[in-house]
């Protein structure tokens, strides 16, 4: 009797034991991200859609995220009859707070941990070994690490290896595998670029070559490009760029701050803690359907320079 009573028991706590476990499966069975309004299905480390429509469309809801603007400005131009669109600030949404660490997750958390790498003996090897998911060229000395997938958006919904599961077939959609893609992307610079810094004369146009000070680079690029978010034609871009050198004098991709500015008595706005590249993003304005020129005099101030470049502002023209 005492036998069949402790198998009874065994049992129920064994039917409860497999109820949590289910309950827990069936926590870990999707994720659901109330920014975007959307439930995406999980299995283990690793996001599932149906089809491709559907992958899709998780993409197209993230580059739609809605988008901060930055109180109005006047024109770059200074001028009364034109009002140039204000600055967009498009949140960086993550599913780690949903449930799944995403390889861009990971890109992000290596960027803010970097510096404690880097500048010890030692320190780069374990970086790499940790963060072996992403991309590191070696190229010359370039020893920066890369997120190994050309959008954003698409390395938030694919697991550490690069997988995503898609109408039942799990597909790896890395598509960065060489410094060449990384120049061409705009996102690595060249030695050639490197030049004497530009204070107040001889401004360049729609980009600032690279400058260096304090062990660190900066370069800004330029560009316009189809609109990303709602009533959004076409975006304008300044993209500022940098990177810091660590031991024995190798170049990597960290966190810190940077300004901008139009000149002479536009807004100074910044981008604060955040990894390079920093975007820098204005609407397009239309009037009688032809686009308003986008034009004034820049500066840009790099929290990396510091006091030691004098707090330097550097010079260029936009016209886009």
């Amino acid at each position: 009797m005492r036998k069949e009573i402790l198998l009874i028991a065994s049992l129920f706590m064994l039917g409860a034991c497999s109820n949590d476990v289910e309950k827990d499966l069936k926590s870990n069975a999707e994720i659901n991200n109330a920014e975007l309004k959307i439930t995406i299905a999980k299995n283990e480390d690793m996001l599932v859609f149906n089809s491709n429509e559907d992958f899709q469309n998780a993409i197209s809801k993230l580059n739609a995220a809605p988008t901060k603007e930055e109180k109005s400005t006047k024109a770059l131009n200074n001028s009364d009859e034109n009002v140039y669109g204000d600055m967009l600030q498009t949140p960086d949404i993550s599913f780690k707070k949903d449930g799944f660490r995403s390889l861009y997750d990971y890109f992000t958390e290596a960027m803010n941990e970097a510096e404690n790498y880097y500048d010890r003996p030692g320190g780069y090897e374990e970086f790499k070994t940790k963060y072996s998911m992403l991309y590191f060229p070696e190229e010359g000395d370039d020893y920066a690490a890369y997120l190994p997938v050309k959008d954003e958006n698409v390395a938030k919904l694919l697991n550490a290896n690069g997988e995503v599961s898609i109408n039942g077939e799990i597909v790896n959609l890395k598509d960065i595998n060489s410094y060449q893609q990384l120049i061409d992307l705009g996102i690595a610079d060249t030695e050639e670029n490197y030049t004497i810094p530009v204070t107040r004369a001889d401004y360049p146009l729609n980009e600032l070559p690279e400058v260096r000070c304090n062990n660190r680079r900066l370069w800004v690029k330029t560009e316009v490009r189809r609109g990303s978010s709602p009533g959004v034609a076409e975006e304008i871009a300044i993209l500022v760029r940098f990177r810091k050198k660590g031991l024995f004098g190798k170049w990597y991709n960290y966190g810190s701050t940077t300004y901008l500015k139009f000149e002479p008595d536009g807004r100074e706005y910044s981008i604060k803690d955040k990894n390079s590249t920093h975007e820098y993003l204005w609407a397009r304005v239309f009037q009688n359907g032809q686009p308003v020129p986008f034009q004034g005099l820049c500066s840009v101030k790099f929290q990396g320079f510091g006091a030691e470049c004098g707090g330097t502002k550097y010079f260029f023209r936009v016209d886009l």
